[in-house]
C-alpha cells in the first residue's frame, strides 16, 4: 500500500463483507478500478494486491452539518480564510500569546481548541467595526490604522477578500449551536451484541459473559450503555488504564531492574539505604512498585470516579502498599503483592536528613514525571513545558511559529527569547508555564528546593496570559495544574488520547498546505473528526470530568461502531477515521 497516494484517493473502513456480490472491502478502501459492482451501480474492484475498491462520489459537507448560515461560516473559515488568512494572526495573538502580553485583546484560537472556528467567527464578530470600509481587525493586520506586528496580510490578498466579506455579512456567531453530523444513512454500525463483544476485549482482554450479552440483545442503546458500565467496574480495566497511561506517560520506564530507586535516590536518601541492603531480586522488585506511583495515582481517581483534572491537581499520592513504605521512611518495606490497595497520603523528602515537605500537583509532581521528562540547566524547564502543552492541553508548541527563522537573528539580542520577535512567539507561551517547575533542581531532578529562586531574564512565570503570584497559597507548580485543567484544551487533550486508546488510531492533522489538490478533502476529514471530539469534550466536561463515562461514550460512537460504508449510499473520502483498526495490543 502506497502511502504517497492522494489523499481523496482512499479512506480507511472496517473490514466487511458483501455476500450478495461475494466481495470484501479492507479495512482501507481504495477508489478507483473496477471488477465488482454494488447495488448502486458504483464500481467495486479487485486489485492486483488482493485488496477490493468501492468507488465513490461526493457529497456536500452541508449534509452532514446542516445547510443553515451558521454551518456555512463554520466552513468557510475552516476551508478558506482559516488556512490563507487568520492563521498568519495565530502565531502571536494565541492566548497566552505575544500580542495579548502586550495588550491586544484580540484572539486567535488554533484547531487544538474546542470549536476553533466557532471561537474565531465570534472574535471576528468582536472586531468587526468598520474602518474605511474594512473590518478593524483587518485594518490591524493590513497595517492600515498601527499594528505592533506589522503588515501581515496584503488588502489584494484573496484571503483578505474572503475574510472581509465573511464579517461583514455574518451574523453573531453566540446564536449558532455546533452541530454533530449524523452519519445513519452514510454507514452501517455493529449491533449492539457485535459492539458489547469488542468492548469485551478492549476493556477486559476476555469475551462477555452470557447474561451481559444477553441484556444487550435485542435492546436499545440504554442496555448497551449499561453493559458497558458493567465492563468499566471491572478490575481488568485498571490493567487496562495502566497500561493505556504507560503510553501517554511512558514511565514504566523504570519499572525495569532497580532504576525506578536510583534515579530518585537523592531526595528518598534514608529510604535508598534500606532498599540498598536487599538482595538484588528484592530491590528490583521493589524498585518496579515505587516506580508505579504516577500511573496508580491515575488508577486511583479513576477508580474512585474522582474527576481527572486530579491527574494534574491531586494534593496527594495514591501509593501501593511497597510505595507507601518506600516514600514515608516506614523502615519497613512491604512487599505486598495486593494490587489496586492504595494509600493517600503525603510524600515528604529526606534530602541527607532534612525533611522536606513535598507540594503535589498530581503526576507533575511525581519523582518519576519529572526523572522522565528532564531539564538542564539551560533549558529550564522549557521541554516538559512542551510536552505539558502537547499531552495535555493538545497544542504543539513547535507548530505555533509556521514563520522561517533566520538563525543569525538571535545575535542582534542580548536576550532573544524576550526581546527577538522571531523567538518571542513560542517562548512567550512557552516560558510562563515552564516556570511552575522552578523549585525542582535542574539535575537531581525529583528534588524540590522551596528556597530556590527563578530566573529574571524570563517570561513570568504564569499560563494563557494570567501570571503566577508569590503570594498565591499553591505552589507555582499546583497553581499551574489549576490552570491548566481550567482551559478547555484540557478535556480535548483527554478526548484525543482517548480516542487512541479505544481506536488504536492516531489522530486527523489539520492540513497546513492550502494548495495541495486533496486540502478540501483533508479538511473535510479534519472537521467531521472534531465536530465529534467538540462534543465528546463538551459532555466530558458536564460529567465532571469522569474517565470512565467519556471511555463509554467514545465506544458508543461511531469512532468505534463504524462496520462499513453502506453500498448504497455515495460517501466522501472524509469519512477516513470511522472504524476500530486494531484490537490486539502490542502486550
Amino acid at each position: 500500500m502506497s502511502n504517497g497516494m492522494p489523499f481523496a484517493d482512499r479512506q480507511r473502513l472496517p473490514l466487511f463483507t458483501n455476500h450478495r456480490f461475494g466481495c470484501v472491502v479492507s479495512l482501507v478502501a481504495f477508489f478507483g478500478l473496477s471488477a465488482c459492482t454494488g447495488s448502486d451501480g458504483s464500481a467495486i474492484s479487485n486489485d492486483p494486491d488482493g485488496v477490493y475498491h468501492y468507488n465513490v462520489s461526493r457529497v456536500p459537507l452541508a449534509q452532514f452539518f446542516g445547510g443553515d448560515g451558521c454551518a456555512s461560516n463554520r466552513q468557510d473559515l475552516i476551508e478558506g480564510a482559516w488556512a490563507q488568512g487568520l492563521r498568519k494572526c495565530a502565531s502571536c495573538h494565541i492566548p497566552g500569546g505575544r500580542a495579548g502580553r502586550e495588550g491586544a485583546s484580540f484572539r486567535v484560537y488554533t484547531d487544538a481548541y474546542p470549536s476553533f472556528a466557532q471561537r474565531n467567527l465570534q472574535s471576528m464578530f468582536q472586531f468587526k467595526a468598520d474602518v474605511g470600509g474594512i473590518p478593524y481587525f483587518l485594518a490591524k493586520g493590513s497595517a492600515q490604522v498601527n499594528h505592533g506586528g506589522g503588515r501581515v496580510i496584503e488588502q489584494s490578498d484573496p484571503a483578505f477578500v474572503q475574510l472581509a466579506e465573511l464579517t461583514q455579512t455574518m451574523g453573531d456567531p453566540a446564536d449558532c449551536t455546533p452541530l454533530v453530523p449524523d452519519m445513519s444513512t452514510r454507514v452501517d454500525r455493529d449491533t449492539n451484541v457485535t459492539t458489547l463483544r469488542k468492548a469485551s476485549l478492549l476493556l477486559s482482554g476476555k469475551l462477555p459473559d452470557s447474561p451481559l450479552i444477553d441484556a444487550v440483545r435485542g435492546g436499545d442503546e440504554k442496555q448497551l450503555s449499561e453493559a458497558i458500565d458493567r465492563l468499566l467496574r471491572r478490575d481488568e480495566f485498571l490493567d487496562v488504564v495502566q497500561r493505556w497511561f504507560n503510553d501517554l506517560l511512558l514511565t514504566d520506564k523504570y519499572v525495569q531492574g532497580s532504576r525506578g530507586v536510583n534515579e530518585i535516590q537523592s531526595g528518598f536518601r534514608s529510604s535508598q539505604s534500606i532498599v540498598e541492603s536487599f538482595t538484588s531480586d528484592k530491590r528490583n522488585a521493589v524498585s518496579a512498585k515505587v516506580a508505579k506511583e504516577p500511573l496508580d495515582l491515575i488508577t486511583y481517581i479513576v477508580m474512585t470516579d474522582r474527576p481527572l483534572t486530579e491527574m494534574l491537581t491531586a494534593d496527594y499520592a495514591a501509593l501501593n502498599p511497597v510505595a507507601d513504605s518506600y516514600y514515608n521512611r516506614s523502615f519497613f518495606i512491604n512487599d505486598s503483592d495486593d494490587v489496586y490497595n492504595y494509600s493517600i497520603r503525603q510524600i515528604v523528602q529526606d534530602q541527607d536528613g532534612k525533611i522536606v515537605e513535598y507540594p503535589h500537583s498530581g503526576i507533575l509532581s511525581s519523582p518519576f514525571f519529572l526523572n522522565r521528562y528532564q531539564t538542564s540547566f539551560t533549558n529550564r524547564n522549557r521541554s516538559r513545558a512542551r510536552v505539558i502543552y502537547l499531552k495535555f492541553l493538545a497544542t504543539d508548541i513547535l507548530k505555533v511559529a509556521d514563520r522561517p527563522i533566520d538563525p543569525t537573528a538571535a545575535t542582534g539580542f542580548d536576550n532573544p527569547t524576550m526581546d527577538n520577535p522571531d523567538c518571542t512567539t513560542c517562548h512567550a507561551i512557552l516560558d510562563p508555564l515552564a516556570g511552575g517547575f522552578q523549585k525542582f533542581h535542574d539535575r537531581d531532578y525529583e528534588k524540590y528546593m522551596p528556597d530556590q529562586n527563578w530566573y529574571d531574564d524570563m517570561f513570568t512565570t504564569g499560563f494563557a496570559g494570567v501570571d503566577y503570584s508569590s503570594s498565591s497559597s499553591l505552589s507555582p507548580l499546583s497553581w499551574m495544574g489549576q490552570q491548566i485543567v481550567e482551559d478547555p484544551r484540557f478535556a480535548m487533550a483527554v478526548v484525543q488520547f482517548t480516542y487512541r486508546f479505544v481506536t488504536g488510531e492516531e489522530l486527523l492533522v489539520f492540513p497546513e498546505d492550502a494548495a495541495a489538490v486533496d486540502y478540501s478533502d483533508r479538511v473535510r476529514a479534519w472537521q467531521l473528526q472534531h465536530a465529534i471530539f467538540d462534543s465528546l469534550s463538551e459532555r466530558f466536561t458536564l460529567s465532571n470530568f469522569n474517565f470512565r463515562s467519556l471511555v463509554r461514550e467514545m465506544i458508543l460512537t461511531d469512532f468505534f461502531r463504524v462496520s462499513a460504508a453502506k453500498l448504497s449510499a455515495t460517501i466522501d473520502p472524509w469519512l477516513v477515521g470511522f472504524g476500530v483498526g486494531a484490537l490486539m495490543t502490542p502486550e
